[in-house]
């Protein structure tokens, strides 16, 4: 149920599910579906270390000691880590193929957890929510806290009357951590934890955060180099598709504030990247556009120009779009008919 929970898939709500009589025991295997489960490796008289899992499955092997944990890649190139019979290992995340899949499902359960079926509207109660949330170091919840983050942002994204002042504020401290909040448990926190579960709901909500920006300050520069790694690098498709979206939905900085060495070499990805997902197109499109005005290449600002048009040509530019018109010096530009 929920790998079927894609908002592409089906309609509906989950708060039957989460209140019924296995409502506990579908939270327990939806959050290990969608956050992995964690193993132990154990060393064995070879000084080899082992991994049992149960049956036949494709799996990832990441270390979740800390919050800067690396991935050790599938479990027989994890087996070749260390040569030391003595070393204890820590445990480890196992993130079975298609983990991503259930994004949509518990994204629906965090909601149903934080305003049980009412409207996802901001308050006071739901920020001090979110704040505990983060700051507890539980995985489940810290990914409950990003989609929040997520629904409101996108809430927000039409307000009528504008977003007050303690809005921003609020979401400036979620984003890059604050006095009640430390960094590493922010948002921007998670995104930079290795941990590709809390790195495709932090990416999901800042790009909804970028869009409706929430807040109005850029973030630092380094955020963007995060999430130009996880577009490229990203194991699963839904964290490289919220990646590049949010990537392409930041405020702009200046365009000389990170060099032009840090993107790395990627000429010959950004040109086979174009036709490696045809769906989502756009939002692969957008993140083009975006990383060749800070990269100066391979398109002219002329040519960028173009690009954003024909991108924006049956609707008006979104933010980041808009900001790349007016330093490109096309802001009064329309779209061609």
């Amino acid at each position: 149920m929920g790998r079927l929970g894609d908002e592409e898939s089906l309609e509906g709500s989950i708060l039957g599910l989460w209140k019924g009589r296995f409502g506990r025991l579908f939270q327990v295997e939806l959050g290990s579906a969608f956050l992995g489960r964690r193993e132990v490796l154990s060393t064995v008289s070879s000084g080899q270390p082992t991994l049992e899992l149960r049956g036949s499955m494709d799996v990832s092997v990441y270390a979740t000691s800390t919050h800067q944990s690396q991935s050790w890649g599938t479990t027989s190139e994890a087996a070749q880590t260390t040569d030391c019979p003595e070393v204890t290992l820590p445990p480890t995340l196992v993130l079975e193929s298609g983990w991503d899949q259930y994004a949509f499902a518990f994204n629906d359960l965090a909601l149903a957890m934080a305003f049980d079926g009412a409207e996802v509207e901001w308050s006071e109660r739901i920020h001090q929510i979110l704040r505990e949330w983060l700051a507890s170091g539980d995985r489940v919840a810290q990914a409950r806290a990003a989609f929040v983050c997520m629904e409101l942002a996108y809430a927000a994204q039409n307000h009528d009357s504008g977003l007050s002042a303690e809005l921003h504020r609020a979401f400036l401290e979620l984003r890059d951590g604050g006095t009640e909040l430390a960094a590493n448990v922010s948002l921007i926190g998670l995104l930079k934890s290795g941990d590709p579960p809390l790195q495709l709901a932090a990416a999901w909500a800042l790009h909804w955060m970028g869009h409706s920006r929430l807040p109005q300050q850029p973030a630092a520069s380094d955020v963007l180099l995060v999430l130009q790694g996880l577009w490229r690098f990203g194991e699963a498709r839904l964290l490289r598709r919220f990646s590049a979206w949010a990537f392409s939905n930041q405020p702009l900085l200046s365009r000389d504030a990170i060099p032009i060495d840090a993107w790395g070499d990627c000429d010959q990805w950004f040109e086979t990247e174009a036709a490696a997902d045809s769906s989502n197109s756009d939002i692969y499109e957008t993140a083009r556009t975006v990383l060749a005005w800070y990269r100066r290449r391979p398109w002219s600002d002329a040519e960028l120009v173009d690009r954003i048009r024909k991108q924006v040509r049956f609707g008006r530019p979104d933010p980041t779009q808009q900001e790349l018109l007016q330093a490109l010096g096309a802001a009064e530009s329309k779209p061609d008919e």
